[in-house]
This record gives structure tokens, C-alpha cells and sequence, in this order.
């Protein structure tokens, strides 16, 4: 952005057109505080909304290391980790993370059509076959995952809303919804900040749209259209005032107590979402293709063998390198870090599944810019240890290691206590292979003889496979 930005291009939501009952002005007559009056007529009511932004409008403000997310959200919950849905109710939800003061902002969203123009069940501009199956929300729908940023911990003093709605086809200035496309603009701000905290995940705004048919009596492009749903590709999108102002992409607006105003980018992977629309191609806006949503959909083998280097199958579609794939459950998670990438639906892995981690786990995939979860349940076969490469490395390690405590520390002592016994040094061939080895939650256990009767020895080694203790001790002796 380049300095000397005006305020009306930071901020065009509180100072352009709004619908028809409402329109906003700026006095270019700054005040004694260095500020901007800006008034905003509604029904023959004007309401003042003294900003005060000061002149240094590009300067850094409090929300500066904030970022944003969009997700897909049932009622008050969770956001959900899948890109693309299929319900008949989508409620579209942005999250923000690491904001300290908050007192206004603005969302601009692009939605497009996977197949062609918006379809007609996603217009809900004013006279849209959609208008009256939506609802757009600021502050989102709160609850415990993602309280409202507007209300939670002290509502925002006099907040007023300037813009709160769609454009499509907008022949006024066409600019606004290019390419068949539509364009959501959400822009609010209050008379002063509050203070929020920068640990907690906010909801800034929410979008519901009834796409099952009911409210509306029918759409084309809804769940119960005769053709079937039509796709839709939703991003972040801050190009408005389109009167040559650089495009800032998939960033949102955050205004502070100080009326300055930060751009708070998209998470990468958080950035796009589409219904009914996995994979969906460029619709001529210039935006590049979304790629296939992450998702899994099966992970094979089902039971594998505990504790044993294990070659697993993963299907679903979104894979691209560097994939991530993790077993998590209640008691803990294995990770492979690289999985190897056949084909965009198909990946392979190796992994040590411990026998502690049986029973309901997660399995996750992760790429750099999204993850995706299924849940399934880990049954072993049998017990087999654990994969012979591994007891060969194990066991190289350890002889020499046992032998030597055995010999030197254990031996001694044993005769000393009993001297009526010939014992004798063990060799290699005494030895033999280990008897036992266990994963153990800081690294490993290589034992040799048994725990019943004569010599016993157990290596435990670290996460790192160095040496770190060897007991040595003669059973029944």
C-alpha cells in the first residue's frame, strides 16, 4: 500500500453508496483531533460516526499480527475442517485470532459460480431468488468456540453498520460484481474500541443460506432443483472501491481504538471454500482454480500389526507433497512426517502404530495449506515386536552394552554373594538375541535371557537410540 492512501480508499464500506435507504458521506474538514467526520443518513436520520483516523492512516495499528479464517460451521460449533460442503443449511463463518482492541471492520467476499454466472440460489442481493433464504450476520453466531467480536468481554459502543449485503449484476456500477460474479460486503464500525483477547478465536462474521428449497420455494442451483446444485466457490476478496485501488486480495479490514486500520491476511488453507463444488474450475473472474478439497476417506490396512513398521494406504483427494499423515487418540499420536504422494486420491505410508494407541483414533492428513480428518478404529492382529531392521539395529547396539554390564558390574557382586557357584563370564554366543524388546513412552527396552531364571539383562535406550541405563541381575540365583 502506498502512503498518502486516502481515507475513503481504506475505508470505502463507511464512506461510499450503501443500499438505497442508506449512504454515507466524509467531511473533508479534519476536526481538532486530526480525525474525519463521517455522517451516515438512514430513514431520514442522521447518525454521526465521529472516526477519529488519523492522518497517518497507513501507519501499523494494534491488530497487526492478527490473521483470519473461514470455515464451514453448524449452528455455534466447531469450524469444520472439510473445504466443501453439501449441507442444505450453509453457514459460512470468519474467525479472527490475535486481535488485542477492535472498534470496526470490513469483509468483502467473492462468490462465483464452479459452472458458469452465480447461480440463482446463492443471489441474495435485494430482488435475488435467494434474498429471503439468507442471513448475514455480524459478529457470527457466538458460543463457546467463537465468541462474537463485537459483543464478547464489552460490546462495541454505538456500532453501526454501512454495509450489509450482496451485489450481483449491480448496474449502477458494475465494477462491484464483475463476471457474473457475486460480491458480499459486510462493513461496521463504533464510536470507540473495546479490548479483546489475542488468545481467543472470535467470530467476526457469518453468512446462513437456506439452500434446501424451502424458504424460497425453489431455486435453480439449490439442493432441490431439477437439474441438481449448482457449485459455488466462496474467497475473501478486498478490492473495493474498484475505481483503480490496488486489489489486496484475501485480506480483511480491522479498525482499533485508535482508528488505525490493519489488513489482516487469510491463513493460507483457510482462504477459500466452496458448496457442492469439489473440485471447481475458473469461472472467468481471473482468480485461479481452488484445488480439490482435502478430505480421507479410508485408511487401509485396517488392522494392522502393533508395534511393527506398517505400510499404509490413505484415499480421499486434495494430496499434494509435502503430506502429513497422523494417528492421534486419547493416549497420544504417531506422525509421519512425509507421505508419498501417488496421485492427487492416493498416498503411501510407513508407520510404527504403538499397541497403546488402539482403539478410536484420528487419522489426519495434513498439506501446507489445509488437514482433514477421519475417524476410524485400530485393531491389531497379533503381536510381532517390532520390525526386524529395527531389532537388528537394536540389538548391534545393545550386546555389547549388556555383555559389558553384566560382566563388569553384575558378575563381581554375584560371586562375591555366592561363592559356592561357578559363574562365569557370558560370551556373545551366551547372549543370543534379545528375548524382549518394548516401545517404551521415552524410547526403548532391548532385554536378553529371561526374567525366571538366570542371567537377565535389559538396554533402554532413548528416543534418539543412545545408550542411557542397562540393569543387569541373575533370576533365581
Amino acid at each position: 500500500m502506498n502512503e498518502g492512501t486516502s481515507i475513503c480508499q481504506l475505508s470505502p464500506g463507511l464512506l461510499q453508496k450503501g443500499d438505497r435507504s442508506r449512504f454515507c458521506v466524509s467531511d473533508d474538514r479534519f476536526n481538532g483531533r486530526g480525525g474525519i467526520m463521517v455522517m451516515c443518513r438512514t430513514a431520514g436520520i442522521v447518525v454521526m460516526l465521529v472516526l477519529i483516523l488519523g492522518l497517518d492512516v497507513c501507519r501499523a495499528g494494534q491488530n497487526a499480527g492478527a490473521t483470519a479464517r473461514c470455515y464451514w460451521q453448524v449452528g455455534m460449533g466447531s469450524g469444520l475442517l472439510e473445504r466443501n460442503s453439501t449441507a442444505s443449511t450453509a453457514q459460512f463463518v470468519v474467525t479472527v485470532r490475535g486481535v488485542t482492541h477492535f472498534r470496526g471492520a470490513e469483509i468483502q467476499l467473492t462468490i462465483r459460480g464452479c459452472n458458469g454466472p452465480l447461480p440463482p440460489a446463492w443471489q441474495m442481493q435485494d430482488g435475488g431468488c435467494a434474498n429471503a433464504a439468507a442471513e448475514l450476520r455480524p459478529g457470527g453466531y457466538g458460543g463457546a468456540f467463537y465468541p462474537s467480536l463485537l459483543t464478547s468481554g464489552g460490546s462495541v459502543p454505538a456500532l453501526a453498520t454501512s454495509q450489509l449485503g450482496m451485489y450481483y449484476q449491480y448496474a449502477d456500477n458494475p465494477c462491484i460484481a464483475p463476471d457474473s460474479t457475486g460480491t458480499v460486503w459486510a462493513s461496521f464500525a463504533g464510536a470507540g474500541g473495546v479490548p479483546r483477547d489475542a488468545q481467543q478465536d472470535y467470530a467476526l462474521f457469518a453468512l446462513r443460506l437456506d439452500l434446501s428449497g424451502v424458504s424460497t420455494g425453489g431455486c435453480r442451483g439449490d439442493l432441490e432443483s431439477p437439474g441438481g446444485p449448482d457449485g459455488v466457490a466462496i474467497r475473501p476478496h478486498y478490492f473495493l472501491p474498484c475505481n483503480g485501488r490496488p486489489d489486496l486480495g484475501s485480506v480483511l479490514a480491522l479498525v482499533d481504538d485508535d482508528a488505525a486500520i490493519d489488513y489482516i491476511p487469510f491463513e493460507q488453507g483457510y482462504d477459500n471454500l466452496t458448496w457442492c463444488g469439489s473440485p471447481c474450475p475458473d469461472s472467468g473472474m481471473g482468480m485461479p482454480p481452488l484445488p480439490a478439497a482435502l478430505t480421507v476417506s479410508s485408511v487401509t490396512p485396517e488392522e494392522p500389526t502393533a508395534d511393527t513398521n506398517t505400510g499404509f494406504t490413505v484415499l480421499g483427494s486434495g494430496f499434494q507433497a509435502p503430506l502429513q499423515v497422523v494417528f492421534s487418540g486419547p493416549t497420544g499420536r504417531v506422525t509421519a512426517e512425509t507421505a508419498t504422494v501417488l496421485n492427487p486420491n492416493t498416498a503411501y505410508v510407513e508407520l510404527i502404530v504403538p499397541r497403546w494407541l488402539a482403539g478410536s483414533v484420528d487419522v489426519i492428513v495434513r498439506t501446507a495449506q489445509d488437514s482433514a480428518v477421519l475417524r476410524k478404529a485400530i485393531h491389531y492382529t497379533k503381536f510381532r515386536g517390532v520390525p526386524d531392521s529395527l531389532i537388528a539395529i537394536l540389538h548391534a547396539k545393545a550386546a555389547d552394552a549388556a555383555l559389558s554390564d553384566f560382566n563388569t558390574n553384575a558378575l563381581p557382586k554375584l560371586r562375591q554373594q555366592f561363592p559356592d557357584r561357578a559363574l562365569i563370564a557370558l560370551s556373545r554366543a551366551d547372549l543370543g538375541a534379545p528375548s524382549h524388546i518394548e516401545r517404551t513412552p521415552d524410547g526403548w527396552n532391548v532385554s536378553y535371557g529371561s526374567p525366571n531364571s538366570g542371567p537377565f539383562i535389559t538396554v533402554h535406550f532413548d528416543m534418539q537410540f543412545a545408550i542411557r541405563h542397562v540393569y543387569s541381575r541373575w533370576s533365581n540365583a
